[in-house]
C-alpha cells in the first residue's frame, strides 16, 4: 500500500475531515475487502431479474437461505432458498418439487397474490447445479415471549394465514415457533411449505405430497398423526 501523509483527506469516506495514517489505512483495508467480496459475489439470473447473493440467514437439512438483492436494488432485499441438485436423492427431490408446487398453488389460487400472513414465492430459478426459490424477505424475528394483547393479535392473524391454506386444500403440517416470523411492525408471516400436503385431488398439479404419511416436528404434532396419518384433517 502506498505511503501517505499523516493527515490525508478522504472526502468520500470521511466527509472532508482530516484522518490519521492509521485511520486512512483502516478505511482502505475495508474498501479493499468490500471490493474483493463484490468481485466474488454469486449471481443468479432469471428472466425477471439478476439476483445478488449476500449473507446466509438460515440453513436446513435440504438447503440454505440467503439474503439477496434483485438488479442491485439494495433498498428492497429478497430471500433466496437454494438447493444443490447434484447427486440429489429421489426423496429430497420430490419434497422440493412438492414445496415449489405448493408455493405456486398459493399464488395461482389467489389471482397471483399472496395472503398477508404468508411468505410467498416471487421467482423460481433453475441453474446447472441449483434450484433457487426467491421469496419475500422478512426483516423480523421468530415468535417468542410476547405481551398478552400482542399475542392475541398475532394468533388471530396466524389463524387467518392457516385458513387461507386450508381454503385451497393445503395443510402446513409444520406450524411451530421457528416457522412463524414477526416483522418489526408486529405483522405475522408463516414460512416454509416444505411439508405442506393436500387433503384433496386438485387439477393444477400432482406434485404436492398427499396427507398420508407422518411428517412434522414431533413436539408440535397432533398425536393423531402418529397413529393414523392418513386421517389428517384441517382441524388437526
Amino acid at each position: 500500500m502506498e505511503d501517505f501523509d499523516k493527515n490525508v483527506k478522504l472526502s468520500q469516506r470521511t466527509r472532508g475531515k482530516p484522518v490519521t495514517r492509521e485511520e486512512g489505512e483502516k478505511i482502505f483495508r475495508s474498501a479493499e475487502a468490500k471490493l474483493k467480496k463484490f468481485k466474488q459475489r454469486t449471481l443468479i439470473r432469471s428472466q425477471k431479474a439478476t439476483y445478488i447473493l449476500d449473507e446466509k440467514i438460515g440453513s436446513g437439512s435440504f438447503g440454505d437461505v440467503f439474503k439477496a438483492y434483485a438488479d442491485e436494488d439494495y433498498d428492497n432485499p429478497v430471500a433466496i432458498k437454494r438447493f444443490m441438485t447434484k447427486d440429489m436423492k429421489y426423496r429430497k427431490k420430490k419434497t422440493i418439487e412438492s414445496e415449489i408446487a405448493a408455493l405456486l398453488l398459493v399464488r395461482h389460487r389467489n389471482s397471483n397474490k399472496c395472503h398477508p400472513a404468508l411468505v410467498c414465492m416471487i421467482d423460481l430459478v433453475y441453474t446447472e447445479n441449483y434450484i433457487s426459490i426467491v421469496m419475500e424477505y422478512v426483516p423480523g424475528k421468530q415468535i417468542a415471549s410476547l405481551p398478552v394483547d400482542l399475542s392475541i393479535r398475532i394468533v388471530r392473524r396466524l389463524t387467518e394465514g392457516i385458513k387461507s391454506l386450508h381454503d385451497i386444500d393445503l395443510i402446513h403440517r409444520d406450524i411451530k415457533p421457528a416457522n412463524i416470523m414477526i416483522t418489526p411492525d408486529n405483522q405475522v408471516k408463516i414460512v416454509d411449505l416444505g411439508l405442506a400436503c393436500l387433503t384433496a385431488e386438485i387439477p393444477e398439479t400432482k406434485l404436492i405430497q398427499k396427507c398420508i404419511s407422518t411428517a412434522g416436528s414431533y413436539l408440535f404434532m397432533d398425536p393423531m398423526i402418529f397413529t393414523t396419518p392418513s386421517n389428517l384433517t384441517k382441524k388437526s
